[in-house]
């Protein structure tokens, strides 16, 4: 279950398909682990268009709304912004 997992990890970033498989969307996983952990940045990515999405996520703090089909560099370069480390860099 993501919700038990995120509240385990407390990640710094959450990283959510939008419609998920199961009762919940990525949505409600990401407003119930916000509310544990309100600086945890939230991207959720749709095969749907990203105003779409935008509109359902009221309700959260949304980083970034992305559009399917997405690479592994457009996601990681996101990752790295909702870190604070627009260029990859590492930290020191």
């Amino acid at each position: 279950d993501a919700i038990n997992v995120g509240l385990e990890v407390s990640p710094d970033v959450l990283v959510s398909d939008w419609r998920l498989k199961h009762v919940i969307d990525g949505i409600e996983v990401a407003k119930t682990l916000q509310k544990a952990m309100p600086k945890m940045k939230v991207i959720l990515f749709s095969g749907s268009p990203s105003d779409e999405l935008q509109t359902y996520a009221a309700g959260i703090e949304l980083f970034a709304a992305l559009e399917k089909p997405l690479g592994i560099d457009e996601v990681s370069s996101h990752i790295r912004r909702a870190l604070g480390n627009p260029a990859g860099a590492d930290a020191e």
